[in-house]
């Protein structure tokens, strides 16, 4: 064999290793990032939002799909009051707290009152109305 030909022969022995070499690196490194991917994809627990610590506003508003008012929590003047109201907008129910204490009122179809139970500093006191707001019954 002729030194040419051996040379040739190393040539060609060297480019297939060069090849080799190249394969098993882009293998390693595929082997390293598909480990990394599950690791983020499948092992690490999920948050499904992040959180604030705290929220702050004057008013919340829950509405259905039509934007129709169902629910409102919010700070009337004398302290804070959760409102439930009906398909029609009228207000059906609402919880307050003053600085009496609470009071929780149940509304006629009207929307006039229609019952209040109240606790303050004499105690527990309930309420009924009739669509007019007279007085039909309380104690004590």
């Amino acid at each position: 064999m002729t030194i040419e030909e051996r040379l040739e022969n190393l040539e060609h022995r060297r480019t297939r290793e060069d090849v080799w070499v190249s394969v098993v690196l882009v293998a390693i490194l595929l082997a390293i990032a598909a480990r990394d991917v599950i690791r983020e994809v499948f092992l690490k627990p999920k948050l499904a939002t992040s959180v604030a610590e705290e929220v702050r506003a004057h008013r919340f508003i829950l509405v259905d799909a039509y934007g129709r008012y169902l629910a409102a929590l919010d700070v009337e003047g004398r302290g804070p009051m959760l409102s439930f109201y009906g398909a029609n907008g009228d207000t059906y129910a609402a919880l307050r707290v003053n600085r009496n204490g609470p009071m929780l009122s149940l509304y006629h179809a009207n929307g006039m009152p229609g019952a209040d139970l109240t606790v303050n500093k004499d105690g527990p006191a309930l309420s009924f109305f009739d669509e007019n707001v007279k007085l039909i019954w309380s104690a004590p």
